[in-house]
């Protein structure tokens, strides 16, 4: 029979992945027994399912000397919680992999031993750099969680400023988390008074953090924004002015006599996928990047014109028509799929209730 679990002798912050239900319950007696002495911040990788966890689900932890307080969640997709181990070596453009090359060649994401039995890192793309791998976003929901005696509760969250969770916010898409689609659900802070939703089109500029950095730094469409060149460090010196020749034509599009040089929505310049590989993007991953960028892209046209479209049937019933019938559809609102992409357009299928619905945007 199994005696009580000894605590942590220090406070402790314990990333967890929940592969199934109970998987994870001695780990829970101990964190449960270190927060009733000093506090402990959990990052949960929750276990696959087909709903959402309530957030009272963590709430059964709290007993009467610890308080367990869910301080964020991440949707799948919107936090780097991958790392390197297990990850598959992406291969070469000739399609071979790391391993079927010569003995002198390196790994992309694979921990190697040398000839002396010495711990070699993943070297493929530069030393000292880990190229960017599809494994490296969540594909569960992660939460964070703060366990504490009930005395340092209050005194914990007052301590998390405002400003901390905009960094907290910033991180995540310099990272590469994403955006949820759905404007219902996304990233959320839960630490405050009141819940802040931490997608980065909701955050707004200021004298510290600049969320329009990336957009600044590449860019080809006409906007308010002023270009910026990338920071030093983004990618190795051999190829730095490369990665500035392709901004500076990217930019070159964005400042364009709009009579000269129009760029039709869904198209993406070529050099957008010649600059991403020196900034670390394995060049696999491009098409599926290309496909969901003219997802993007054409859902944006598509619910531009079905807000002119209810301009227009506001005018006629205004005037006495009332156009029966006729309904506005937004992208959003629907699972969306790209099925095909033709010369003469990308045709996107919508799905509704005991029907399908096919629309064929013109990029």
């Amino acid at each position: 029979m199994k005696g009580p679990v000894a605590p942590w002798s220090h406070r402790c912050l314990v990333v967890l992945n929940e592969p199934r239900d109970g998987a994870l319950s001695r780990v829970w007696e101990k964190i449960t027994a270190t927060a009733g002495l000093r506090r402990v911040v959990g990052v949960i990788h929750e276990r696959p399912g087909q709903k959402r966890l309530p957030r009272k689900h963590y709430m059964r932890h709290s007993t009467n000397d610890v308080t367990c307080t869910e301080l964020a969640i991440f949707p799948a997709g919107t936090n780097s919680f991958g790392h390197a181990a297990g990850w598959n070596d992406y291969t070469d453009r000739n399609g071979q992999s790391a391993k079927a090359n010569s003995a002198s060649s390196t790994h992309s994401h694979t921990w190697t031993c040398d000839e002396d039995g010495h711990l070699v890192v993943p070297d493929t793309h530069c030393p000292g750099v880990l190229r960017r791998h599809a494994g490296l976003l969540n594909t569960r929901d992660v939460r964070i969680l703060l366990l504490d005696p009930p005395s340092d509760t209050k005194e914990t969250l007052d301590n998390c400023r405002i400003s901390d969770v905009r960094k907290l916010a910033f991180l995540l898409g310099r990272t590469g988390g994403k955006t949820s689609a759905n404007p219902k659900d996304g990233p959320v802070w839960f630490g405050s008074e009141e819940a802040i939703r931490l997608d980065w089109p909701l955050q707004v500029n200021d004298s510290e953090l600049d969320f329009t950095a990336s957009c600044r730094q590449v860019r080809w469409m006409q906007d308010s924004l002023k270009p910026m060149s990338l920071p030093v460090g983004v990618v190795t010196s051999g190829h730095h002015e490369t990665a500035l020749e392709h901004i500076q034509v990217l930019h070159g599009f964005a400042d364009r006599d709009i009579q000269g040089l129009i760029i039709p929505h869904g198209i993406m310049p070529l050099f957008v996928s010649k600059l991403l590989p020196l900034l670390g993007w394995y060049t696999g991953m491009l098409k599926s990047f290309h496909l969901e960028f003219i997802k993007a892209q054409l859902t944006l046209v598509s619910n531009l014109s079905e807000l002119h479209k209810a301009h227009v049937l506001h005018h006629w019933r205004l005037v006495g028509i009332p156009m029966i019938g006729q309904e506005v559809n937004y992208v959003g609102a629907r699972p969306t799929a790209i099925c095909a992409t033709t010369p003469f357009g990308t045709c996107m299928r919508s799905r509704k209730v005991g029907m399908r619905k096919r629309r064929c945007l013109l990029p």
